[in-house]
């Protein structure tokens, strides 16, 4: 009887073949779990509370001509026609005007003074949005304590300011900062500009403003009449009780009503403003997982290659044991565990290059960190019972021919 052919796996080609099954493996687990990363941040960031709600509010900026209005009264009064067409308009539940709305890529920062807590010098940024009564409820922004704008907090009236939480527990940590004084712009007096004290009257949550993924600087909001400046241009935010899209003829019409020399602009509604937001991770995502499926396929037909090639080389040894009793079972383990130890072998540096990977985009990751034990587990297990099918395949295969099939065609 021939002697039994050496395992498979000793010649130079074969551990080259071997090698290139293991770099296939750890590329394939890199992507997966990237792509394990990048599925979970997407899920957290959608399910971030952005501290508002955007059903159903329009956006537009609009801007009042300077030639047609030259004094601040003029724009307020223009302004105040505006809110009552539009709150004509059926189906409009609130009408607002600001400087400034969540993820409008308006930056307006200011200090935030309160010489009780700390130094001139030492104040920090503040985004500063001064907007109308109704702004809170456009936006679905609730009230944690103390109270929001009325029509009382005329230009003529005390200056007053709601802070959010975060520049509330800041400034007065454990304290009730209902009735506290701060500045947050300043006002020209003789010539010069000098700080503008506010007393606080209301807190509300926090807003992201900016980033879905990072918490925004603290926020404050000054009433639209007491602002500096005439703010001639000013987004205009409107709530609906339906979708904010069907509103935008209507409003245009409205504005024309009182004056078509307006321009609005950049109108859009908060739901797409959101979704923007959140569309580069989308598309990351989208592409990891075309190449995480990809590089599957690719490992998955290097697998079962290899191991094919292995089941042939080995024939004579599968007809031989065979023979000598190992059932068709045995004989397929036998050739598919050469495969899967350089499956695995594979396996460890792919976790380490997906914990790379992960730290490499950072930026893009939302509440999981790079070595996140569920998505390196998922991906390890997945790729492990995937290539093993795939190594069973040919194994059962050839054993499955027969002690005399084998020698046969051997």
């Amino acid at each position: 009887m021939a002697k039994p052919q050496r395992d498979g796996w000793s010649g130079a080609r074969a551990r080259l073949r071997g090698g290139l099954v293991a770099v296939e493996m750890a590329l394939c687990v890199a992507v997966l779990a990237c792509t394990g990363l990048l599925v979970r941040s997407v899920g957290n960031l959608q399910s971030v509370d952005p501290g508002f709600s955007p059903e159903g509010v329009l956006v537009q900026r609009m801007s009042m001509p300077g030639d047609r209005y030259g004094s601040r009264a003029e724009i307020e009064a223009a302004r105040g026609r505006i809110d009552e067409r539009v709150r004509a308009i059926p189906g409009v539940r609130a009408v607002a005007f600001a400087n400034l709305y969540p993820f409008s890529g308006t930056n307006w920062e200011m200090l935030f003074r309160d010489p009780e807590t700390w130094p001139a010098q030492e104040a920090p940024s503040v985004l500063y949005t001064a907007a109308t009564t109704d702004y809170f409820e456009v936006f679905s922004i609730d009230l944690v304590r103390g109270r929001l704008f009325t029509d009382a907090d005329r230009r003529d009236a005390p200056p007053v300011v709601i802070v959010d939480e975060t520049a509330a527990e800041l400034a007065w940590p454990g304290e009730d900062p209902i009735g506290k004084r701060v500045s947050v712009d300043d006002v020209l007096v003789d010539g010069e500009y000098v700080p503008l004290w506010r007393t606080v009257v209301g807190v509300v949550p926090h807003v992201r403003n900016y980033d879905l993924a990072q918490v925004s600087r603290i926020e404050a909001y000054v009433p639209l009449a007491q602002s500096g400046g005439c703010c001639r241009t000013t987004w205009l935010a409107v709530k609906s009780e339906g979708a904010a899209e069907g509103l935008a003829r209507e409003v245009r019409a409205a504005v024309n009503e009182v004056d078509p020399s307006i321009p609005l602009y950049r109108v859009d509604s908060m739901r797409s403003v959101l979704q923007r937001e959140t569309g580069l991770h989308r598309a990351v995502r989208g592409l990891f997982v075309c190449f995480g499926l990809l590089a599957l396929i690719l490992a998955m037909v290097g697998v079962y290659g290899v191991v094919s090639a292995l089941a042939t080389r080995r024939a004579r040894e599968i007809g031989v044991r065979m023979a000598l009793g190992a059932t068709p079972g045995d004989a397929a383990r036998t050739v598919a565990a050469g495969g899967v130890w350089w499956i695995a072998l594979g396996l460890f540096p792919g976790l380490i290059a997906a914990v790379a990977g992960g730290r490499a985009m950072g930026a893009l990751l939302v509440g999981v960190a790079p070595w996140d034990p569920l998505v390196l587990g998922g991906t390890s297990v997945l790729l492990l019972l995937t290539a093993a099918a795939a190594a069973w395949v040919p194994s059962r295969r050839m054993a499955s021919i027969g002690p005399a099939g084998v020698l046969k065609g051997e």
